[in-house]
């Protein structure tokens, strides 16, 4: 079980979460992203992992970049902030890219993913997430955390109610996340995008 407010691990059954001390409320998205093929507490090729997350973060940064490009100027419903102090531990700031007109991109690195958040004049007009599928298999934790942080993108990005996620993961992602062909939705007036990049998952959020 996972707390939905930080990304901690926390014990089946619990009430609160042990780090932050929010009400737990189980979130096990059925489909492919859920943790069924994880065997959780298997510690075999983590040091293969991580290596491999280093290496995955500097590939996607630039699939990040194609889309930071031509960078939006309507806000998004939620801030930078909200979404970075959903993490625990908190993602490492990579780099920040400013894009000249009040325009930047700030590049952080988390566990199983990587993160661009764009802003225009300090408002967040950008959200994109990154993932690499093979992950799951090299780091068993890989696979909760790759759901949980992909609910919480659609729960953040297009300010959607928690009971609604479990949902609308299943309309963006087609009946199959991982595949090939591209899908987008516009929900509450912001316009998620899932398609795969060089063999990763990407989700971009900006106002429509």
């Amino acid at each position: 079980m996972f707390c939905k407010s930080c990304g901690s691990s926390c014990p089946d059954g619990a009430k609160f979460c042990n780090s932050c001390g929010d009400t737990l409320t189980a979130f096990v998205p059925s489909g492919p992203l859920g943790n069924s093929g994880a065997k959780v507490g298997s510690n075999v090729g983590k040091g293969v992992g991580i290596a491999l997350a280093i290496v995955i973060v500097i590939a996607v940064f630039v699939a990040l970049s194609n889309h930071s490009q031509d960078v939006n100027d309507k806000p998004l419903p939620c801030s930078a902030a909200a979404i970075i102090s959903s993490y625990n531990p908190q993602p490492t700031l990579s780099s920040v890219d400013n894009t000249g007109s009040g325009n930047t991109v700030e590049y952080y690195s988390a566990k199983c993913h990587s993160i661009a958040l764009e802003k225009h004049n300090g408002d967040l007009v950008g959200y994109t997430m990154a993932f690499d599928p093979t992950l799951a298999d090299i780091q068993p934790d890989c696979g909760p955390i790759m759901s949980l942080r992909i609910g919480l993108f659609i729960h953040q990005a297009a300010d959607v109610e928690w009971a609604d996620v479990s949902s609308i993961m299943k309309q963006i992602g087609g009946g199959n996340f991982w595949s090939p062909e591209p899908n987008e939705m516009v929900v509450h007036g912001v316009r998620l995008k899932r398609y795969m990049h060089e063999n990763k998952l990407v989700l971009q959020a900006e106002a429509d």
